[in-house]
């Protein structure tokens, strides 16, 4: 079989199921096929061919059928839904689209192509009865000739959809991934996890212009010949419990709240335990996060049938680690809470692991050290752009391996993530790793358990790149927040924990205690770099300041902060 993204659906069973929803009737493959070559006909007739670049604005199974037809035929370039004008023609200007495909209530796009002279079609839905069925539309309401046309079949080594990286950790740059790099993907994905024609896969809510809802829940379906069922937004615990209750869901790609939520639900409802504990998932893929062990640990508890995968990637290298957790792995799990960043055990099929240092060359068995990649399912590039026009040569090693910037270490055979190499905090000449922190602080105190614990660095205000002090952020619920004599308890005994465990330059000058942690990205993405920024804390100048508003400041600066009243200091230590 030819290894692109149509000959994935196209070699598909007709009669079977390939997109549900929670309204209309399943989109089976032969309808898919259908609304595809449909598709492809208008804009072929139109005046694009497989090179055009096609952007992409919408929503719900319109947005998912679109975008992979747009993917077989042209190149994809989708965007948020969430996104406001302004980012939306930079967006544009950056990737160059041919033209924009939207729905009409998609007002921010609409405006957005406007200003940039980018040609507008529109998106609307065709009322059959199935799901994800539309044509489209000029600007004059006239429907696009869809008369059968001369269409060029991309190959292999066409590219088949730009993606914009999700920004949370770094400026966006747009990625350039071929059909083998998009069918290696699925298909690894697939089989990694043995899924068939049988299985039904959950979306639960994840944007459909990321590479984990396009790339892994909906291309990872469509290979194994199963079906796919797109929840419009995460309703929460009890509206998954439903979900699969009503549907024969056999599996999932979540990431790290998904999961917690369904724990909650599931431990404040009864019924909804029993809903949950008794359906047949089998498995359970953790996205966007390595694993811990009181992830597992919860995730065996509530779904005692299924088998968690570790599932990790990029926009660059779609669910490029993939891995599933064997009985003893979870036993292991289980037993050592603390056993956190777990990735896989090596050598990892279909993917080329090294891992190294500063000097780029491979560091000793447990040390840290970037890890790079290379294989199948990873881009061969960025697009070049005049504000990166280097991006190509910082991304890649001389010999071509992908610099991922995760941090890892190898231990045996298993590899674990210890975080983002622009995470770690370089503290004159010491290196210190926040992932070390974050566990003596959670292993010491049992109240922290189960809580968010982030450490950062607060940066020196004559080297961006250095770091002049430890501070770490602590959520707790507001009830804890408002005992302000439990809270300087609990720092003070932390501060002891750090003393008897780490060294000394390690121990956080700076205590920040918090109802609600800065996230960026459509995915909630905890992001240790930028966290300063989002506390107001730009150096240790602001730092001072807060100090000094403070009447009687003793010891490390104790600050709770409300998001909602993002100026109100709470409480002093």
């Amino acid at each position: 079989m030819i290894s692109t993204v149509w000959s994935i659906i196209n070699s598909k069973d007709n009669s079977s199921p390939a997109i549900l929803a929670p309204y209309g009737n399943p989109l089976t493959y032969g309808e898919f096929k259908s609304q595809a070559l449909h598709t492809a006909y208008q804009l072929y007739n139109y005046g694009l061919n497989k090179d055009s670049k096609v952007a992409i604005v919408a929503y719900g199974p319109e947005m998912a059928v679109m975008t992979m037809a747009a993917m077989s035929f042209f190149v994809a370039n989708p965007f948020s839904l969430n996104s406001k004008a302004r980012e939306l023609e930079k967006y544009f200007q950056l990737c160059d689209p041919s033209v924009l495909v939207a729905m009409e209530g998609c007002q921010e796009a609409l405006e957005a192509a406007k200003n940039v002279r980018i040609p507008i079609i529109y998106l609307k839905q065709r009322h059959n009865g199935f799901v994800g069925s539309f044509s489209l539309f000029n600007q004059h309401s006239r429907e696009l000739n869809a008369k059968e046309a001369a269409i060029t079949f991309p190959s292999p080594d066409d590219r088949s959809l730009f993606l914009l990286t999700s920004g949370a950790t770094a400026d966006p740059k747009v990625v350039l991934l071929k059909h083998r790099n998009l069918y290696a993907a699925a298909k690894g994905l697939a089989e990694d996890m043995g899924l068939n024609s049988k299985d039904m896969g959950l979306n639960p809510g994840m944007p459909l212009h990321h590479a984990g809802a396009l790339c892994v829940n909906l291309l990872t379906s469509f290979y194994a010949g199963g079906s796919v069922y797109l929840l419009p937004e995460w309703g929460g615990g009890k509206s998954f419990a439903n979900t699969i209750t009503q549907n024969p869901i056999t599996w999932m790609s979540g990431i790290d709240g998904h999961y917690r939520s369904i724990a909650l639900s599931c431990k404040t409802d009864g019924g909804y335990r029993n809903m949950v504990k008794n359906h047949q998932m089998k498995v359970l893929r953790i996205g966007s996060t390595p694993s811990t062990g009181e992830l597992i640990d919860m995730i065996a508890n509530t779904f005692p049938n299924a088998r968690p995968f570790v599932g990790y990637g990029l926009t660059e290298a779609p669910g490029y680690i993939g891995y599933m957790l064997t009985p003893d792995d979870i036993a292991e799990h289980r037993k050592s809470k603390n056993n956190n960043g777990f990735l896989c055990r090596l050598p990892h099929s279909g993917l080329d692991i090294k891992i190294i240092g500063d000097d780029g060359n491979p560091v000793p068995e447990g040390t840290p050290g970037e890890m790079v990649i290379k294989g199948s399912k990873v881009t061969d590039g960025y697009l070049v752009t005049p504000s990166n026009p280097q991006v190509n040569e910082a991304s890649y090693t001389a010999d071509g391996y992908l610099k991922t910037g995760d941090l890892v270490v190898q231990r045996n055979v298993a590899l674990y993530l210890v975080g983002r190499c622009k995470d770690v905090i370089r503290y004159h000449a010491e290196t210190i790793i926040p992932a070390e922190v974050e566990d003596v602080l959670k292993s010491h105190e049992p109240l922290l358990k189960d809580r968010p614990v982030y450490v950062f660095g607060i940066p020196n205000k004559l080297d961006e790149y250095a770091r002049q002090a430890v501070a770490v952020v602590i959520q707790l619920d507001e009830e804890s927040l408002s005992d302000k004599g439990k809270v300087n308890a609990l720092c003070s005994n932390l501060k002891t924990i750090c003393q008897d465990n780490l060294q000394g330059f390690k121990i956080p000058t700076v205590w920040i205690f918090t109802d609600k942690v800065p996230t960026a990205g459509q995915l909630n993405k905890i992001t240790r770099n930028n966290m300063h920024n989002a506390f107001g804390l730009r150096d240790m100048d602001q730092v001072g300041k807060v100090r000094r508003e403070l009447s009687s400041f003793t010891g490390p600066l104790i600050w709770l902060k409300n998001q909602l009243q993002a100026s109100e200091v709470i409480v002093r230590g």
